[in-house]
Formats: structure tokens, C-alpha cells, sequence
């Protein structure tokens, strides 16, 4: 073999290069999932496909913190119902309204600090005159507006209108579950019915010498001269659920105070019950103007509440407040590249899975903070991010297993196989030990030849050369260990634990079958090289079997998975030893004493093939044991007494 093939560079092995590409990319490739994935879950949020999910998690949201950090309604709020005992009693509805005079006059015994009536008086009638004077007298009474379906304002009568103290519309629009969550601050120039009570009860308050500034200001309407806007909103952050009392018992303190009108005009209630306080009026009898909450989903509470909430909000500064749309965006992204980074780790893909979980506790602990964050889109990036690690992960196992399998046999496919998550991680594989019977091949007269062909052209026949070596190896299971030049190394292996006597008469037999198969190929090569006019090669092939080592070696820049052991060295040895054993040796081929014996119960199962004869004992160079060597003769030759028996 010419020495410029000898000093050839021992470069990685093609499957450990594209294995380290593969591992550099990883992370960029994870990047580009995340991002793809944040993108999809993004326009599914624009499509408004999550929002049945976001509607759903808002009531679950509620009913946790109601489980762990409940929320009392403000006690400053009471609200008189005209509930089913009411209608049931005066067998009318809408109620005459004497009823609403009566009660005024009632309150004034221990007035309240702002009253509100959540009904619309548009149409007149005979009592209208005595009401708008009751309501007068309190000077604090709040009547609504609305807007009719056909786009008409309507508004109470004139007499009603010039009585009262201020408006406030109950124009409300529900989300497609039919629960509603936000109520316009302004429509027009007039606020929404629960923050005209507010405004009432400051200046009640400040008239009596105690103003209360606790409660939130509500910016003013917009002018007619600015640009056309959505309206603010006021986001309702619902205390609790509403149950009012069976009868006309005191509600429970921290419950919203609710009372039958009917008790109240019965003089069951005292009228203390209501002095200094917020007073809405409404109907809350079954069917009539129903309300859905996320306490009150199943079993419709009524509109009443829903002023009552905002009300409550006002008071407290607790409305709920609603992140800007484009915050989504680096939430989504951030909780879908978390997840991805988490994924691939068997040790962190309980914390992957968890993520959803973590963020449904932010979500609860936002609504703590009043804040609805919304849930299903950046969970849903969590999922998807987690199923697209998985089947990123699934991908690159089928990159590796198709890799390992081209180059590699099964036994060291399955090693490496067992070992990726470290081959990806650390950038190389551990040393592992096995039993392997090891094939040396060089050609002879390798230098003649390159010295009458040309560069590209001796290329091209050292490539057809090692393209048919490879095959006869591979073929049987077998692994190129690497090319020297024109040198090839290759093995059979098992892992030293799983070793014995029939594997290693297999391996054994393989080997040999291989170093013949590669005999005949270049014989074939010889055919074309004498057609072509040039002169014909031989080879020398040397076969040995003992533990080696198997691993990757070399520096953290450049890396080779190769095997290395005094088995190797014995295997080099005997291919050298060709060049003297020549008489008895036809295929130019000699193995170990190790190798005959493991290949000893395989020989009745290849005497139609071939059969070993031992050619004398060596003492090969650089060794000083001495070493039995067997040479590998055709079926239609038998041992002579040149040789010893197989």
C-alpha cells in the first residue's frame, strides 16, 4: 500500500458527521416549531376559535377563586326585587306605579343615599305625576335609558325625566355563551345606569358632609370633535353568586341585600335596612329579564345584578381589567417555545406537560389581581408545542434510525440507538465494550496501480473498489469500521454481556463469508482492470476475534465512532502475514486460533462453502505470544497433510 494512502486522513465517519449536524440544528429547528406553532395558535385566536375555550375557563376561573379567596359584595348596595312572591301578590305586570310611590315614600323614613330604578317608564300613566313628585323629594333617584331594536332612544316619560336627578343606560350585550362581561362605560354622553348611581351617591355623600372618594371616576365622553371610537368598557368582575332570601329574612352579610318588594311594602322590612345606601330597583321574577353570570349559567339570575355588579366594581375599584390584544403575542410565543425547549428532555417533560397547568394557575392568580387573562390560546400553544416536540422527536428518530441502519450493523445500531439522548446532549458516546471478530483487508499492488492511473480516475476505481468491499460487509450484518486509503477495517459485534459461543461462531462465520465475498469482488475488478490494460490487484485479509472497545475518539472539534483494542492490532497482523503465507492460501486469507475456535460449531453448516486448516504457528510482529493461524480453503479442496484438519 503507497504511503500517501497510508497518512490518509481518518476523518469521522459519514453517519457521526450528519449526527452532529443533526444536533446543531436542533435548537434552531425547535425555534422554528415554536414559532410555527405560535403562529398557528395566533391565527386560530384571530379566527375567534378559542374563544368558546376562553368563555368556558372565564367560569371556572370564578368559581375557583369563589372556592379559595371569595368575594363579598359591597354592603354599601341593596337591591328590592320584584321577584315571583311580588307579581304573585299584586297579580300584575309592569306594576301600577303607585307601588314605586309607595315605596318612595316608605324610604324616606330612613332615606338612602342614591336609588335606582332598572325599569324603563316610556309609556304614560295616570300615576305618573305622584311618582315624579316622590321622586323629587329624594332628589337621588336615578332613572334609564335604552335603545329600542329598531334603533329609537327610549327614555321615561317627561314628567318622570324632569323629576329625576341623572340617566344611565342599560343598553348590555351578551358573548355567545350568553354570559355578560363587560358593559359599555359610555353610550353617547350618557354612562352606563351602574356609574350614575356611583356619581349619585358621591355627591349624596358630599352633601351630607362625609364624601366617600373611595369610588372610581369614570373619564369623561369623548367630545363630538374627536375621532370616531369603540366606547371604554367596564370590564364586570362578578363578586359572587345572587340567592335571594325564601322570604323576608335578612340576607347573609356577605351576600348581596336582596328584598322581596313585596316584604318591603308590607312593612316586613325596616326601613333602616336601606338608610345611606345604594338602592337599585328591579324585576328579578322567573323569565322576565334574565341575566346569565358565571355563577348564574345554569339558572339565569336578572339585569338588576348586573348594575348591582358594576356598582360593587365601582365602589372598589376591583372592575376587571383586560391585557391589551397584542400582549398575546409574546405570551403565546414565550409559553410555546418554553414548552418546546422542555419537551425534548425526558427528565423535564413532566414540567413540559405541567405548563398548561402553570398557566391556568396564573390565569387564577391574574383574577386575583383582577385581571382576565385569557387561557385557551396560550395553553393550546403549550399542547401544541409539546405535540410538535414529539413528533420532531419521532422525526429525528427516524433520521437517526435510517442513518444507523445504512451504516452500521444491528447489534452497534441498537448500542447507539440506546445511547442518542447522550449522542445528542454531549456531542459523543461512551465507551462500550463488546466481542467482536474484526476483518483487516488491504490491497496489494495498490501503488502499481495509482502510479498508472490518474488522480480523478484512481478515485473513481478506489471508490468502485470500497463501494463493493462495503456491500460484502453490510450485506452480512456486519460494520465498516473505516477507510485507511485503501485499507478497510470493519467488525461484527455483540455487547461483551450478551456474548456467547453461538453469537460468536456467527460472527465468526459472517467474517470469513465476507473476507470471500470480498475475494471474488476483486476478482471481478481484475477483469475490468485487464480489459482497461492495467495490471490486476490482490488482497490480503486478516480475521481475528476478541474484546474491543467501542466509542468516540478524538478532540471536541473532530470525532471518530470507532473500535480500537488489541483485537485490531491481531487482525492488521495477520493481513500482513499474507504477504508470507502464500502455498495452501488461496484466497489470501488467515484468521486467529480465537476466530477458529468460536467458528468450530458453525463448520458443519459450511462445509459446502468452505473449510479451515491450520497453516502453522506465528509470532506475529509486535507481540510476543506466539499464535495458532488457520487459512479458509474452498469446499472442492480438502486439508492435506500440508495443513492440520478443521
Amino acid at each position: 500500500m503507497g504511503a500517501r494512502a497510508k497518512s490518509a486522513d481518518r476523518g469521522a465517519p459519514a453517519w457521526m458527521g450528519q449526527l452532529h449536524h443533526l444536533r446543531r440544528l436542533q435548537p434552531a429547528r425547535l425555534s422554528a416549531i415554536g414559532l410555527l406553532l405560535a403562529l398557528v395558535t395566533l391565527g386560530l385566536q384571530g379566527l375567534g376559535l378559542w374563544r368558546p375555550l376562553d368563555y368556558a375557563g372565564y367560569k371556572l376561573l370564578f368559581h375557583i377563586r369563589q372556592a379559595i379567596a371569595p368575594l363579598a359584595w359591597d354592603p354599601r348596595i341593596a337591591v328590592i326585587a320584584i321577584d315571583d312572591r311580588t307579581l304573585a301578590h299584586y297579580q300584575q305586570f309592569p306594576l301600577s306605579r303607585d307601588r314605586y310611590t309607595e315605596l318612595l315614600n316608605q324610604l324616606l323614613v330612613a332615606p338612602p343615599a342614591a336609588i335606582g330604578f332598572d325599569l324603563l317608564f316610556v309609556d304614560p300613566s295616570p300615576q305618573d305625576d305622584a311618582f315624579a313628585t316622590a321622586i323629587e323629594r329624594h332628589w337621588t333617584v336615578a332613572l334609564p335609558l335604552a335603545e329600542s331594536p329598531q334603533g329609537l332612544l327610549l327614555q321615561p316619560v317627561p314628567p318622570l325625566w324632569n323629576a329625576a336627578a341623572a340617566f344611565g343606560h342599560v343598553m348590555t350585550t351578551s358573548d355567545s355563551d350568553g354570559i355578560t362581561r363587560t358593559v359599555a362605560a359610555y353610550q353617547g354622553d350618557v354612562p352606563a345606569f351602574g356609574a350614575a348611581l356611583v356619581a349619585l351617591y358621591q355627591e349624596s355623600q358630599a352633601a351630607q358632609g362625609r364624601p366617600d372618594e373611595s369610588a372610581v371616576t369614570l373619564p369623561p365622553p369623548r367630545s363630538p370633535d374627536e375621532v370616531p371610537q369603540m366606547p371604554s368598557t367596564l370590564g364586570v368582575n362578578w363578586p359572587s353568586s345572587v340567592q335571594p332570601p325564601p322570604d323576608c329574612r335578612s340576607p347573609s352579610p356577605r351576600q348581596l341585600q336582596v328584598y322581596s318588594l313585596d316584604c318591603v311594602l308590607q312593612g316586613q322590612v325596616a326601613p333602616a335596612a336601606f338608610q345611606d345606601r345604594i338602592v337599585l330597583v328591579g324585576v328579578t321574577a322567573t323569565g322576565i329579564d334574565p341575566l346569565r353570570t358565571p355563577f348564574n349559567a345554569a339558572v339565569p339570575a336578572s339585569n338588576v345584578y348586573l348594575h348591582a355588579a358594576v356598582v360593587d366594581n365601582l365602589l372598589n375599584d376591583r372592575l376587571l381589567r383586560h391585557p391589551p390584544e397584542w400582549l398575546l403575542i409574546p405570551m403565546v410565543t414565550g409559553v410555546s417555545l418554553l414548552s418546546l425547549s422542555l419537551a425534548p428532555y425526558p427528565r423535564l417533560r413532566l414540567a413540559a406537560l405541567a405548563l398548561p397547568l402553570l398557566w391556568f394557575g396564573v390565569g387564577v392568580g391574574a383574577l386575583l389581581l383582577r385581571v382576565w387573562l385569557p387561557l385557551a390560546a396560550p395553553m393550546a400553544a403549550s399542547l401544541l408545542a409539546i405535540l410538535g416536540a414529539q413528533l420532531n422527536a419521532q422525526w429525528e428518530n427516524q433520521q437517526l434510525k435510517a442513518l444507523l441502519a445504512i451504516h452500521l450493523d444491528p447489534t452497534a445500531a441498537d448500542l447507539l440507538w440506546r445511547q442518542r439522548h447522550h449522542i445528542l446532549n454531549h456531542g459523543a458516546l461512551p465507551a462500550q465494550e463488546a466481542i467482536a471478530t474484526v476483518i483487516f483487508m488491504d490491497i496489494r499492488g495498490f501503488t502499481t496501480v495509482a502510479e498508472t492511473l490518474s488522480p480523478p480516475a484512481l478515485l473513481r476505481w478506489l471508490n468502485r473498489y470500497l463501494e463493493a468491499i462495503t456491500q460484502a460487509v453490510t450485506a452480512r450484518g456486519g460494520v465498516v469500521d473505516k477507510f485507511v486509503g485503501d485499507e478497510v477495517i470493519a467488525y461484527f459485534s455483540t455487547p461483551a454481556t450478551d456474548a456467547d459461543t453461538t453469537i460468536l461462531g456467527q460472527q465468526a462465520k459472517r467474517a470469513i463469508e465476507t473476507g470471500l465475498a470480498a475475494y471474488a469482488q476483486v476478482q471481478q475488478i481484475n477483469h475490468q482492470l485487464e480489459a482497461e490494460g492495467h495490471a490486476p490487484i490482490a488482497i490480503g485479509i486478516g480475521i481475528h476475534t476478541g474484546p474491543i472497545s467501542m466509542g468516540s475518539m478524538g478532540s471536541r472539534h473532530r470525532l471518530n465512532y470507532s473500535i480500537v483494542g488489541d483485537t485490531v492490532n491481531v487482525a492488521a497482523r495477520l493481513e500482513e502475514l499474507n504477504k508470507a503465507v502464500t502455498e495452501g492460501n488461496p484466497f489470501s486469507l488467515l484468521l486467529s486460533d480465537a476466530t477458529y475456535k468460536a467458528l468450530r460449531p458453525e463448520l458443519t453448516l459450511t462445509r459446502d462453502r468452505f473449510s479451515c486448516c491450520r497453516v502453522g504457528t506465528f509470532k506475529l510482529r509486535g507481540r510476543l505470544q506466539h499464535v495458532n493461524v488457520y487459512t479458509v480453503l474452498p469446499a472442492s479442496i480438502q486439508p492435506t497433510s500440508a495443513g492440520v484438519p478443521s
